[in-house]
């Protein structure tokens, strides 16, 4: 006898898929992660970011700003005008395992901003700057997808 698959509820299944249908404009045909996280047919922008802060360092924002001044700004706003930051709306992918990074300190300003502007999903260039060490001490690499591939919208 065949052995029926038991949900939580105790009532046996057929082994039928539940919820297998879907509108059309919303069926892939390639597997997600090659497609577009990896760089195949979706993705169009991706670049990785990752910025190890001093342990002694205990307000973030402070440090940063010394660093800004140093190299001769003395506002956010005219900083951010020269970092040539994304200016569109990404995916934020985690990354784990990366090794410290030696950067210059201009390429240390500009990760600190893409991080600060980055919360566990997207990066999002008109929201917020949140200097906390939390967003700062992360890998992350920017991913933009093309939602016409994605949904086969061409």
């Amino acid at each position: 006898m065949e052995q029926e698959n038991m949900w939580t509820t105790g009532i046996p299944q057929s082994g039928l898929l539940n919820n297998s249908g879907g509108p059309r404009s919303r069926t892939r045909t390639e597997d997600v992660r090659q497609s577009i996280l990896k760089g195949g047919g979706g993705a169009h922008f991706t670049e990785a970011h990752h910025l190890d802060l001093p342990k002694e360092v205990t307000d973030p924002e402070a440090w940063l700003f010394e660093i800004a001044k140093k190299e001769g700004y003395r506002d956010w706003d005219l900083l951010a005008s020269n970092l040539r930051l994304p200016r569109m709306k990404l995916l934020v992918v985690e990354l784990n395992g990366d090794a410290p990074i030696d950067l210059r300190p201009m390429e240390i300003l500009r990760t600190a901003f893409i991080l600060a502007h980055t919360n566990g999903q997207r990066y999002l260039p008109e929201g917020p700057r949140i200097f906390t060490r939390s967003r700062l001490c992360r890998g992350i690499r920017l991913v933009d997808i093309n939602l016409d591939a994605y949904y086969e919208m061409d």
